[in-house]
């Protein structure tokens, strides 16, 4: 599938996803874009600083835990007890702070054996954050969440990719350890969060083999390479340059396409090439 680099590959990725076709992404910038990135990045910054909000409802919903939105929505209403001076003056409870209380709530059990389990997950990390170092705490999260037995639940092709994806989260960790600058999780969070800030281009985790997928990638990846069945995706009158504003081109069967003044010009001037395949 050939899109446009202005349409990011994500956009077809979930589309495709909802009808069971799995697909692989090649090059681009959609490393940090994949849900496997997200969710083991969001552990991380919870592990630096479990009030973060964002990251706590990204992972809270993730299919490691699978929170509702109407769980949510009752722990996001609860109110700090009377009896609580410092966490009074707020409107509502912090919502990790609220987590600690789900067994108040008249939910499901398994909606709050998840949540029990979550944090028991980030106690966990939390009294890792000091005794180990910065790849070797990556390394924990990844493990002690169930994240990769989470992926091997997947369709085989989308396991290979997502697994290979966060392996290299934790090599970008312990690269990013090696250069003994800083070496912190704070440090790595802020680093991230700069290269996903400025866009920095970093591609998916390469895989040999790609098995039986749809590969996603812009018309020029595509170039000298051959698929036996191709889509061009959105194509419209809107995505041709309009025949009044480009200059008018005549084929030469020696020199190619030319622009029409040249053509009787000097063959010395630069001119527009096009390469065919030749059979």
């Amino acid at each position: 599938l050939l899109r446009g680099v202005r349409r990011k590959a994500v956009e077809y990725e979930e589309v495709l996803r909802g009808y069971g076709v799995s697909t692989v992404t090649i090059g681009g910038s959609g490393f940090y874009d994949r849900p496997e990135v997200k969710d083991i990045f969001s552990l991380l910054k919870l592990t630096e600083n479990p009030f973060d909000e964002y990251a706590l409802v990204r992972m809270l919903r993730s299919p490691l835990f699978r929170i509702r939105n109407s769980t949510l929505a009752r722990l996001a209403s609860l109110r700090p007890e009377e009896n609580d001076k410092e966490k009074i003056s707020v409107s509502r409870m912090p919502l990790y702070d609220a987590l600690s209380r789900v067994s108040a709530l008249d939910i499901e059990n398994a909606q709050k054996e998840a949540v029990t389990k979550f944090l028991s997950l980030i106690s966990h990390l939390l009294l890792q954050k000091n005794r180990l170092t910065l790849s070797a705490l990556v390394e924990e999260a990844v493990h002690s969440s169930g994240y990769l037995l989470y992926l091997e639940t997947l369709q085989p092709s989308l396991a290979r990719r997502c697994t290979a994806n966060v392996y290299k989260l934790l090599q970008l960790a312990r690269e990013f350890e090696g250069k003994k600058i800083f070496s912190r999780l704070r440090d790595f969070m802020k680093y991230l969060e700069e290269v996903i800030r400025e866009e920095v281009v970093e591609k998916e985790a390469s895989l040999q083999e790609w098995g039986d997928v749809v590969r996603i990638m812009t018309i020029h990846q595509a170039k000298g390479l051959e698929f036996p069945v191709v889509f061009v995706s959105n194509l419209s009158h809107a995505s041709f340059p309009s025949p009044n504003k480009q200059p008018q081109y005549h084929y030469h069967s020696e020199y190619g396409f030319i622009p029409r003044e040249e053509e009787k010009g000097s063959h010395s001037v630069s001119y527009t090439h096009l390469t065919l395949p030749t059979n």
